[in-house]
């Protein structure tokens, strides 16, 4: 089999310039931008869990993942990383975690 350099994109010296143009080019350029969000799901998968391992209900679990890889998903966007549609995901289940632990909370008279 012959390497044909075409067929996989390869980074100019602009796109390797520094670690930034570098996390873009292999953000955008080599996975299609799904690289940075499928990092944030795995933090989020990760602080889920533990947070269930710690004995707290599922409902602060899934508040606690989801907002602070809202945060992370933020300082992404900020930096180009990450579209925004991520971020707005991620906001979205912030606010389904809060209805949930309303819902959770709720006494039944």
């Amino acid at each position: 089999m012959v390497f044909n350099s075409s067929y996989y994109p390869i980074p100019t010296p602009e796109q390797t310039r520094d670690l930034l143009s570098i996390f873009q080019f292999v953000s955008n350029d080599l996975t299609g931008g799904l690289f940075f969000p499928l990092m944030i799901l795995a933090i989020w998968v990760v602080q889920f869990i533990g947070v269930l391992a710690e004995g707290r209900p599922a409902s602060r679990a899934w508040v606690y993942a989801s907002f602070t890889a809202t945060i992370l998903s933020i300082m992404l966007g900020l930096l180009a990383l990450i579209e925004q549609k991520w971020i707005y995901l991620l906001v979205i289940a912030v606010s389904l975690g809060a209805f949930w632990i309303k819902l959770a909370s709720a006494k039944l008279s």
